[in-house]
């Protein structure tokens, strides 16, 4: 789930464990999250989405990170019911940390088919954006709509066809959304950075 897949009336949850009502085009205020309710788990405030992430995370301060995203009910719309996603997060570690904490050489081992052989689920978030060549352009004269702002490294991706079929291919993502011109009609459900080149053993 990304940003986009917001729509009014989900409630989320921050990560200082405050609650929040989607609005779209509320008013004259655009689209935020709105913390007006009698329900003390909702915050007396609102907060513009434009501040956010396509990966839901706060541009500025990582407390109102979103981490979970709710439906709301029928017979109340500011209580929370059915989990539609939540952020999972994971310690990154070097091999370097790894062997230094078990004092010598170390090797995983187990089911690696549990970890999706390096696949990251879209749903769960997008690859690392960095400013493109334009960015520097931002709000000058010189900008112009072909023009964007951030851009990812190229990763392999796995991309899902109507009739079910599924192929892996190279893209990369552009103000947080992914670059295809070979594909129609297909969705881009997984992604992994692509692997080191390939590099002849060294002898001993």
């Amino acid at each position: 789930m990304t940003l986009n897949d917001l729509k009014t009336g989900m409630i989320v949850k921050t990560r200082e464990g405050k609650y929040h009502i989607i609005m779209r085009d509320f008013i004259d205020q655009g689209d935020i999250l709105a913390g007006l309710s009698y329900d003390n788990r909702i915050s007396n405030s609102w907060i513009n989405l434009s501040k956010y992430n396509q990966d839901m995370t706060h541009s500025e301060i990582p407390s109102l990170d979103i981490v979970d995203v709710y439906a709301s009910s029928v017979y109340s719309a500011d209580t929370p019911t059915k989990l539609l996603w939540e952020r999972k997060e994971y310690k990154e570690v070097t091999m370097q940390e790894i062997e230094e904490k078990f004092w010598g050489k170390v090797k995983i081992v187990g089911n690696e088919e549990k970890h999706n052989d390096g696949w990251i689920p879209c749903s769960e978030r997008l690859p690392e954006e960095h400013d493109s060549m334009f960015a520097t352009l931002k709000g000058t004269s010189k900008w112009n709509d072909a023009m964007f702002e951030k851009v990812s490294d190229d990763v392999n991706v796995t991309v899902e066809f109507e009739d079910g079929t599924r192929k892996t291919k190279t893209m990369h993502t552009v103000d947080g959304k992914w670059k295809n011109d070979s594909f129609i009609n297909m969705e881009i459900i997984a992604w992994r950075p692509l692997p080191e080149p390939y590099k002849e053993d060294e002898e001993e």
